[in-house]
């Protein structure tokens, strides 16, 4: 097993010292944009295998899949929005299922990401959500009727925009960041940022995502979740599929689950929850086993819950083992041992000490992600016809 990342140099860890790569503003057409984000990121990517530079930029381009031939009726179009630290990649899967179910699918690339780490010490939450407006605009000049998915992140700013844009279909929430864990510390963090600029800090990152957290970067989360909180009102009145895991060091899944318990109250909308919750059953609400001894599956990880098993990255045989070597709560023997041996245990960093599980490797791949797909593409397809799953 193999990491694709190797040691950079300082600059990596510095903002770039120009603007935002494309100006969001703008009312320019998609294409535009791709073409000037690929331009900015030749230009200002610290590389991690500069030998391999086409490579690497492809890996963290924002991408548009023009939906099949085949496909006939009104024109659906769907913006797709990654996590904090990813690119688009990680909206890759996804975005190949929906576009074979004759979307339009096009995804971003947030600033301060795809660049270098440093340029998280100086995003903003505005930045972002101005990123996603642009997107929003630009698929409504060319499709008939408007989606947005996100994950993590992807999915707090997905949430934002259904809000705020009631010619939003629906909304694909892949465990939403509308709650953080360790909500001390990220509530923390906007104070915190001028004093600690990292939270964590790896000396061999990955060339298709980050793997140091800045704390400005929680502190602009935290900043969207309390203006999410803030205009959300009694109702999160759009259709939204919402996709959780209970075990999660990033988000708040109990908080996700008890938000849409409380305000998503359109009858299509459905939570899907991995592992064993109280929540109230209902019809809306479906319950999968997280725990799967036969596949050496301990529970359902964060970072899996977008890619397929077969993901050439992060599936189960994919180039990337992670082991938790990139924070500091998880023991150095421990990180040692799982990158030594071939048959770990897999889920959720940090989630058990019990020794029959360790050595545990993160679950990068969601090994549920064909039969969730599925379920999210009928419920798009109740949305399109106004009728029931």
């Amino acid at each position: 097993m193999v990491s694709f990342g190797s040691a950079v140099a300082d600059s990596y860890y510095a903002p770039t010292d120009t603007a935002l790569p494309f100006d969001f503003t703008s009312d320019a057409p998609f294409t535009e944009y791709l073409d000037t984000t690929a331009a900015y990121l030749s230009a200002h990517r610290e590389l991690i295998r500069p030998k391999r530079k086409q490579a690497e930029l492809e890996l963290v381009m924002p991408f548009e899949l023009d939906p099949p031939e085949r496909c006939e009726g009104p024109k659906k179009g769907v913006l797709l929005v990654h996590g904090i630290l990813d690119t688009p990649y990680t909206m890759r899967d996804i975005g190949e299922v929906l576009n074979e179910a004759c979307f339009l699918v096009r995804a971003l690339l947030l600033p301060g990401h795809g660049t270098r780490a440093g340029d998280l010490l100086t995003v903003t939450a505005d930045d972002w959500l101005g990123a996603v407006s642009y997107g929003i605009r630009s698929l409504k000049r060319d499709v008939d009727d408007v989606y947005i998915g996100g994950y993590s992140l992807g999915g707090l700013l997905a949430a934002h925009a259904a809000v705020a844009e009631p010619e939003i279909r629906a909304a694909l929430l892949f465990a939403p960041a509308l709650g953080v864990t360790y909500p001390f510390l990220a509530h923390q963090s906007s104070w915190l940022r001028h004093l600690k600029e990292w939270l964590d800090k790896n000396p061999a990152p990955l060339a298709i995502r980050y793997q140091s957290m800045t704390t400005n970067a929680v502190a602009q989360i935290v900043e969207l979740v309390k203006r999410y909180d803030d205009s959300v009102g009694d109702s999160f009145s759009t259709p939204a599929y919402v996709v959780v895991t209970v075990v999660d060091i990033a988000v708040d899944s109990d908080k996700i689950v008890d938000e849409f318990m409380k305000r998503f109250d359109h009858p299509l909308s459905r939570l899907e929850i991995y592992g064993d919750s109280d929540v109230e059953r209902d019809e809306r609400v479906l319950l999968i086993p997280s725990f799967l001894p036969e596949q050496r599956i301990l529970n359902i990880a964060h970072m899996g819950l977008p890619y397929r098993s077969d993901d050439r990255y992060f599936g189960l045989n994919g180039a990337y083992r992670d082991c938790g070597q990139y924070l500091p709560i998880i023991p150095n023997n421990e990180v040692a041992e799982c990158q030594r041996n071939d048959d770990n245990w897999r889920g959720e960093l940090d989630s058990t000490k019990n020794k029959d599980y360790l050595p545990l490797q993160r679950l990068t791949y969601n090994p549920y992600f064909d039969q969730t797909m599925q379920r999210v593409v009928d419920f798009l397809e109740a949305v399109s016809t106004g009728g029931t799953e």
